[in-house]
Parts: C-alpha cells; sequence; structure tokens
C-alpha cells in the first residue's frame, strides 16, 4: 500500500461515534457470531442460487417466484434485523425463530393451496386464505418495520384502515367501506402484496443488487472510488468533486440514497472538512451527490424497472430518457460545489496523497468491463434486464481472474452470493409494503379519485396540475426508499398527469423525479442525516443546504415536461441546442444561489436576473431562450455596473 492509499484508507474508516449515529438512520442489522453467521451464510447463497436457477434455468410461476422470494426475504430479514434498539445485536431471540418458521408457513400454504387461490381470492376467499392472508400482512409490517422503520409502516396501517373505512372520509375520498376478509383475500392475490412491486424485486431489482454485490466483492467499487479521485482530487475543492463523481457512479450501481452516502460519504466527507468545507456543506454535497445515483443511467437503482413494468415500455427507452436530466443534475451540483471552492478560496489534495490516475487506470480498467457489457446489452444488444445483469455478473467474475488483487475463486464468489441476498431483504420488505398500498389503491378506486380530482383542482392548467403532482409526490415520498415512494405516486399522482394530456413515460418520469429527490427534502431528509452523521454537524443545517444544492432536481422534471427534446425526442440540432442551452441556465443558476460571478461576489439584484435566466433556459423554447440569453446579459451588465460604481470595494473576495 502506497502512501496515498494510506491516507485515503485512513480517513475512510469513521469512529465509533459516527458509526452508532449512522445505525440510527439506518436499521443496523446483527453482528451474529458462530453457528449463526454460517447459517445466514447458507440461507443468503441457497436465495441467490434459486433465484438464478428460477430466472435462467427453469422459469417459476410469477406468484411462486414471488412467494419464495419474500420467504427467503423474510427469514434472512428476522435473522439479521433485531425487533428493537434494545435487543441483543450478537444473537437471535426466540421471536425471531417464530417470525422467520410463520413465513415458512405461508409459503408452505400458498405452494399447496396454489391452483385454488389466483381464482378464489378477489372474490370468495375460504376462511384459511384470511387467516394466512392477514398474516403475511403482519409479516410483511414487521420486516419493513425492522429493515427501514416507521414511516412506511404507518402510512400502510393508514391505507388498510382506509380499505375498511372508507365512509369517515370526505366526499371524494369516501366509499363503502369493504369488510377484512375482502380486504386481506385481495391484498393476497396478484393485486397486492404478490403482485407487480415485489415482482419487480424479484427479477430486476434481484439481478442488478447481486451485480452489484459482484462488482463490491471484485473491487470495482473501490476502483471506483480511486479513479474519482485520481480525476478530480487535484482541482479546487478536490473532495468535494471527488464526492460528486464518485457518488454518481457508486450511486448507479447501489441504487440507494442512504448506502451510497454512508459508503462513499465515510471518506469523502471528512476530507472535504479537512480542506476547508464547512461540515454542513460537506454533509449536504455527499448526500446530494449519492441521491442523484437514482437518476444516474445505466442502472437507476430498482424503482426505474418497476416504470418499465408500469408503462410496458423497454427499459432501454427509460435510460436513454433519463439522460440529459441526469446530466444537468451533476453539472448543477458540480459547479455550486467548484463556487462554493472559490468563496473559501479552497485548494485541491496534494498530490502525494492521491492515486495516480495512469497507475490506476492501467491496474483496474478491466473493471470497467462488466460495466460496459452491462450497457452494451441493455442498449446495443437490447437483451433483458434480467439477462444483461447476468452477462454482466458473469463477466465480473472471469474479469477478476486477470486482476491478481481480485481473483474471484469460489469463496469469493460464494460470498457474493450471499452479500446479494442481504442487500436484497430490505427492497423486498418495502417492495411487498408498497405492495398492500397498490392493493388498497385498487380495491378502493383510490387512484382513479385522486386523478380526477387532480385535474378538477387544476383547472385543465398543466403548470397548476405538475405543482400540486409535486408536492403529492414529495409529501407521499417522504422518509421512504425511493422503489415504495415510486410505487406509491405513479399509482395515485400518474394517473392524473396522464389524464391531463403527458404521455406515459414523461408523466412517471416526473413522478419518479421527486420519489427520488425525497432523501434530501426537509423535513424528514434522510440522506442528509446520513451525511449529517458523518459530518458530526446539524441534520437540519445539512437537510436545507442540501436543498439548495439540490434545486435544479426541483426544476428539471418541470422543464421535459415542456421540452421533449431533454428526454432525447426529436432531431439531434434540437435535442443539442436544448441540452446547451439547459447547461447554460445550469450555470445561472449556480451563480444566482451561491452570489458569484468570475470569482466575485455579486449583487442581489443581479441574482435575481441569474435565477430567472435560469428558469428560462432550462425550459426548451425559442422565446423562453431570447428572453433567458436576455436576462443573462443584463445580470452581468448590472454585476460589472455596481462593481465599476462601487471600485475597489467591490473587488474583495466573497466571505464564506
Amino acid at each position: 500500500m502506497g502512501p496515498d492509499e494510506e491516507v485515503i484508507t485512513k480517513i475512510a474508516i469513521p469512529d465509533e461515534e459516527v458509526i452508532t449515529k449512522i445505525a440510527k438512520i439506518e436499521a443496523p442489522t446483527r453482528e451474529l457470531t458462530g453457528i449463526a453467521v454460517k447459517v445466514v451464510w447458507v440461507i443468503g447463497i441457497c436465495f441467490s442460487l434459486y433465484q438464478l436457477y428460477a430466472l435462467q434455468v427453469s422459469p417459476q410461476d410469477p406468484w411462486i417466484l414471488r412467494s419464495v422470494h419474500f420467504a427467503f426475504a423474510s427469514v434472512l430479514g428476522f435473522l439479521l434485523y433485531p425487533s428493537t434498539s434494545r435487543s441483543p445485536r450478537n444473537r437471535i431471540q426466540v421471536i425471531d425463530i417464530v417470525l422467520l418458521l410463520t413465513s415458512l408457513g405461508v409459503l408452505t400454504y400458498t405452494l399447496h393451496q396454489f391452483e385454488f387461490l389466483a381464482w378464489r381470492l378477489t372474490m370468495v376467499p375460504i376462511t384459511t386464505d384470511v387467516i394466512t392472508s392477514t398474516v403475511l400482512i403482519i409479516l410483511v409490517l414487521e420486516l419493513t418495520r425492522r429493515c427501514v422503520g416507521l414511516p412506511l409502516v404507518i402510512l400502510c396501517a393508514f391505507f388498510l384502515f382506509y380499505s375498511w373505512g372508507g365512509q369517515f372520509f370526505p366526499s371524494f375520498l369516501w366509499h363503502r367501506g369493504y369488510p377484512w376478509s375482502r380486504t386481506a383475500g385481495y391484498l393476497f392475490s396478484y393485486e397486492g402484496i404478490n403482485g407487480m412491486t415485489l415482482g419487480v424485486s424479484s427479477t430486476f431489482v434481484f439481478m442488478f443488487i447481486l451485480f452489484g454485490a459482484f462488482l463490491q466483492v471484485s473491487g470495482t467499487g473501490e476502483f471506483l472510488v480511486r479513479i474519482s479521485y485520481s480525476i478530480a482530487g487535484r482541482f479546487r475543492g478536490g473532495p468535494a468533486k471527488v464526492a460528486v463523481v464518485a457518488s454518481s457512479l457508486m450511486g448507479t450501481i447501489s441504487g440507494s440514497a442512504v448506502g451510497n452516502t454512508v459508503t462513499t460519504g465515510s471518506m469523502t466527507i471528512p476530507l472535504m472538512m479537512r480542506v476547508g468545507y464547512k461540515p454542513w456543506f460537506a454533509g449536504a454535497v455527499e448526500a446530494v451527490a449519492s441521491t442523484g445515483g437514482q437518476i444516474m443511467p445505466p442502472i437507476m437503482g430498482a424503482g426505474a424497472f418497476l416504470m418499465a413494468e408500469i408503462i410496458g415500455q423497454p427499459y432501454v427507452d427509460i435510460l436513454v430518457a433519463a439522460i440529459i436530466p441526469a446530466l444537468l443534475y451533476y453539472t448543477a451540483l458540480f459547479w455550486m460545489v467548484d463556487i462554493e471552492a472559490v468563496k473559501l478560496g479552497l485548494g485541491g489534495l496534494p498530490a502525494d496523497q492521491l492515486p495516480n490516475f495512469k497507475e490506476v487506470l492501467l491496474r483496474g480498467w478491466l473493471f470497467l468491463v462488466p460495466i460496459a457489457v452491462l450497457i452494451w446489452s441493455l442498449v446495443v444488444a437490447r437483451h433483458s434486464p434480467v439477462r444483461a445483469a447476468t452477462f454482466s455478473m458473469l463477466t465480473s467474475i472471469v474479469v477478476s481472474w486477470f486482476i491478481p488483487e481480485a481473483r474471484m475463486g469460489l469463496v469469493k464468489i460464494l460470498d457474493g452470493l450471499e452479500r446479494g441476498a442481504r442487500n436484497v431483504v430490505s427492497v423486498a420488505a418495502v417492495c411487498a409494503a408498497a405492495g398492500i398500498i397498490v392493493g388498497v389503491l385498487g380495491i378502493t378506486g383510490m387512484g382513479v379519485k385522486i386523478a380526477g380530482v387532480l385535474v378538477d383542482a387544476a383547472g385543465g392548467n398543466l403548470f397548476i396540475a405538475l405543482l400540486i403532482s409535486m408536492l403529492v409526490c414529495l409529501l407521499l415520498g417522504m422518509g421512504l426508499p425511493t422503489t415504495p415512494a415510486y410505487a406509491v405516486v405513479a399509482s395515485v399522482v400518474a394517473p392524473g398527469l396522464i389524464k391531463m394530456g403527458l404521455d406515459a413515460l414523461t408523466a412517471h418520469l416526473f413522478c419518479f423525479f421527486f420519489a427520488c429527490i425525497g432523501p434530501v427534502t426537509p423535513p424528514v431528509a434522510v440522506a442528509s442525516y446520513a451525511g449529517a452523521a458523518i459530518a458530526q454537524t446539524s441534520p437540519t443545517k445539512v437537510g436545507w443546504v442540501g436543498l439548495r444544492l439540490a434545486l435544479v432536481g426541483f426544476i428539471v422534471p418541470f422543464a421535459f415536461v415542456y421540452g421533449p427534446s431533454l428526454l432525447m425526442r426529436g432531431g439531434f440540432p434540437t435535442i443539442l441546442f436544448t441540452f446547451f442551452t439547459a447547461v447554460v441556465g445550469i450555470l445561472a443558476i449556480g451563480m444566482a444561489l451561491q452570489g458569484m460571478v468570475f470569482q466575485r461576489k455579486t449583487n442581489f439584484v443581479s441574482r435575481g436576473f441569474f435565477f430567472a435566466s435560469a428558469l428560462l433556459l432550462i425550459k426548451p423554447g425559442i422565446y423562453t431562450d431570447i428572453f433567458g440569453f436576455t436576462a443573462l446579459v443584463a445580470g452581468f451588465a448590472l454585476h460589472f455596473m455596481v462593481r465599476k460604481i462601487l471600485g475597489k470595494k467591490a473587488d474583495r473576495p466573497a466571505i464564506a
């Protein structure tokens, strides 16, 4: 290990206090010992092997696949996640054994009654169906509580109450109410827990999480971080730019805003503070960069696969449409990080503390081959996401044999299988919980009603409808992981936008963006809380700074609704010009929010012109572009006029 590696490795290890704070944000797993570790290891491997067999060798009926998938996930979940924060972390309790055996009992009943369940559940469920479904709902809620906390459980409980007590709600949400037997049977069916959301978890999501696990085991994640340091570390404010680059690369693999914040943030946040960034700014940069991984092609987390399933379009169409919005998001963040470095007078990291780009690339370029295979499989060969992920995973194994320090033998391959199974537990839990919400929306017709209310409230005005939709998406997705947040808003908000005239892809991408931004939206900004835990600063400060840094993420969805060229629609010249004007708008919004022009502090009025220019330029259109460039020129003119009038006072560097 060279001196640069020693420095980076040392900084990457958070102390016990930081680990404790992080544990309050991410559900802590048990630290098992002895035979329990081996049991979990074997179960995880069996889980992954079953999934590979069912998806690649012998296709299973979707209901059976989903039931077995959740059973495996729940068994692992009850073994890995303690029931409360006070529960022992080093051993399994009796209640955990009872719950995992109950999960196996539900699976046994499903397999035994499979031929009869499909036709009787939604209409005439028998008593044992209702009992089994009730038990399954309890298991889903308990597993979700352990994995991701109470917010999603409370939301599910509200929807369950709504299914029974619809007569207690206002007129536009009123319904006669359904007996528990009808609700329970419906939620046990393809329309509820065993429906589309769990189906996505058991197919696309599992395979990509498994692929990500193999990349981690092979050392690809470490390579991506090191290559980010070698590229961006030497520039002013280098660690913050490393955070942007590394988190965008890691985020598209991990698909978890909080997990990505903790993983890359444990290294980048201390380095940012070391070179002079304020703790709250450092935490916010990492949180915003990690959150953007959900919209970053080629993987885009679990929600993109769910979208492909809902709207019935190829995943590659979603991938292509998301390229420009993702680039705008990260361009804005990179630009504001640079301006902050100028304000603080920060430099980059010393050369002796950075990996050499050529050396890192020469030693590890093979790590990029699996990702290249993935992109080729999805975009060129047009393979299904499951097949593309499988090819890429196999490629990562083969490639590792040519890198001595990363070579994957049998033990490492088994570790990859087990790690992938572990990582999918929380996703399976939230997808099953989202199935409860989607099922209640279906049985009560609440989704259709809200769509009608949205259209009526907007009065036929698309912009008002988009504003209302944004607020509903942020409210429903507050504190939830991206996948269940998107599953909910896709059922509630997207139909209304489609009724307003938007095509399905645009409407669902709009909802998806705001579901993704939830982790950095106060007051429940879970990714910002994770960043604050590592930076050891106020979560509130991190949350509000993060909101400012992520502001472009709130503007871009409106822009691509009015300008489809931002979604790669139209001729190449149109797309290129639209992208150019949007980037100029991004630069303008950075100057407006950070109050800096050409390394000098600017005045309040100029900032107003820059902000107006940004809004106009990001939205495609000839008239908005003309007015946008006019406002930009006016902002520059006013800035230089004020500087000339004030003389030397205007030339003083900005104060942080």
